[in-house]
């Protein structure tokens, strides 16, 4: 009797086990990726205890306003932006919470702009994005409580109910996302953002008035300077530009007041904007800022937190490594969104790209095509080769002391040498660029072509044509 009782709790126990087993794997295949709050949850869990000197939290404008991997360029700084779109300060409580479990930060920015939102409750989009990358635990509960009206609280806890009508939208990408997936510790929660969306910018120094928080947003700002001050964690508030700067202005006059309360540094943003230098293209939306405007504020912080709290620069330090990578990733990727050649060449001459420059035809030069050569010359380019050029090759490399400009020999309008490590054939008569034997790009349109190369990385990241017919704007070309 007693051999048959082990045996059914036996079997209870496996098939518990393996229930659980198919729902966890399902949940992680079934999660909505969003890049603004539940992947920055999850690769966080990702990150190497002890890593992290700079925790930025807060709401999108965190995530978007700010650029991790300029912390790391500018000051070598191991930076990871925590945070989730549209996020009340009580789920960036929770966020702290879960975050303080893995990692001892040096300091913790915190991105203020939810002082404007007045609402008890996200939307619901939005709960799951603030809650459902994180763990199972008490501290999830308890955001949950806190976020979401009493019949959500169950769906929001087990996820699945959430999102299980994803099977549909399943892809690739959806089964690299489990705790064992490699490379997720390169994830540091910014991405990048190539665009405009020009913002007027105005002096609000004027503005002295007060407009209150929110009770529940007042109430957890307050708790989570409290528990930074019981942790002995450092704290830096900071508002991002908002391009609303009058609106917003009364309530940052507030976080003012609490800043002094606490003996915690305000930056505003909205009063800073010169002194970081943010133009009215910085604004890649009316927003939000693009990568260069974030670029600006976050070289910015990091000067100060250098000065401020004197962190370690990591550069160099193989345990911090995937900081390194997360900063080239941002940067190739960048790279192949612009489509101004000034911001295009600018980011050669700042990421030290390899290039290749090809000439496929005879054409007259507009004012844009001018344009386009004195960017060329501006990197050390030979603009007048190239412009008096029938067709043509040529390579520049950074890989020297000085930077070289290089034309390469060609019979019968068919160039082959070696650059960076490949093999390249630029083969004007059948319209092709290959790179040992594959091929990079068509020459299909009449124009200058550029090919832009990692050598820190050893491969080619972008090709793109600065089309005649186009006036000489960027055109991808696709391989």
């Amino acid at each position: 009797m007693m051999k048959k009782k082990l045996l059914y709790l036996l079997s209870v126990l496996v098939t518990l086990a393996c229930a659980l087993g198919i729902w966890f794997v399902a949940d992680k295949v079934l999660i909505v990726k969003r890049t603004d709050g539940v992947l920055p949850m999850q690769d966080f869990y990702a990150q190497e205890s002890g890593t992290v000197d700079v925790l930025i939290m807060g709401s999108s404008h965190a995530g978007m306003n700010l650029d991790v991997s300029e912390f790391w360029r500018r000051q070598g700084q191991s930076a990871y932006a925590l945070w989730g779109s549209n996020q009340p300060f009580w789920n960036t409580y929770h966020f702290l919470v879960e975050a303080l479990k893995t990692q001892r930060p040096k300091v913790l920015v915190l991105e203020v702009y939810a002082a404007v939102f007045d609402f008890e409750y996200s939307d619901a989009a939005r709960q799951v994005t603030n809650i459902c990358g994180m763990n199972l635990s008490l501290n999830k509960w308890e955001a949950i409580k806190v976020s979401a009206p009493k019949n959500r609280w169950l769906n929001l806890l087990t996820g699945l109910p959430v999102y299980h009508n994803r099977y549909s939208e399943v892809n690739a990408d959806d089964f690299q996302h489990f705790p064992w997936s490699g490379g997720l510790e390169n994830d540091k929660g910014t991405y990048y953002r190539y665009g405009f969306g020009p913002s007027p910018l105005t002096d609000v120094s004027d503005v002295t008035e007060r407009t209150p928080l929110m009770e529940k947003e007042e109430l957890y700002l307050r708790k989570i300077l409290t528990l930074c001050r019981d942790e002995n964690l450092p704290v830096v508030l900071t508002l991002t530009p908002t391009a609303s700067f009058r609106a917003d202005q009364p309530f940052m006059n507030t976080i003012a007041d609490i800043a002094a309360e606490y003996q915690v540094p305000f930056y505003n943003f909205n009063l800073l904007w010169e002194d970081a230098g943010i133009m009215e293209w910085d604004f890649g939306t009316d927003v939000h800022l693009n990568t260069r405007g974030a670029r600006k504020v976050s070289a910015w912080l990091a000067d100060r937190l250098h000065e401020d709290f004197n962190l370690s620069d990591h550069r160099g330090d193989p345990a911090y490594q995937s900081w390194d990578t997360h900063a080239r990733d941002v940067e190739n990727e960048y790279m192949k969104l612009i489509t101004w050649d000034e911001d295009y060449f600018d980011e050669v001459l700042r990421d030290g790209y390899d290039l290749i420059v090809i000439r496929t035809d005879t054409f007259k030069l507009t004012e844009n095509g001018r344009s386009l050569m004195a960017c060329l010359e501006k990197i050390g380019g030979d603009a007048d080769a190239v412009s008096s050029a029938r067709v043509g090759c040529w390579t520049y490399s950074r890989n020297e002391n000085t930077p070289a400009f290089r034309e390469q020999a060609s019979e019968d309008d068919v160039a082959h040498f070696d650059f960076d490590g490949f093999h390249w054939t630029v083969d004007m008569n059948q319209w092709e660029v290959r790179c040992d034997g594959e091929s990079v790009c068509a020459l299909s349109e009449s124009g200058i072509y550029t090919i832009v190369i990692d050598p820190q990385r050893s491969r080619w990241i972008d090709a793109a044509a600065f089309a005649a017919g186009e006036d000489f704007r960027v055109v991808r070309s696709a391989p």
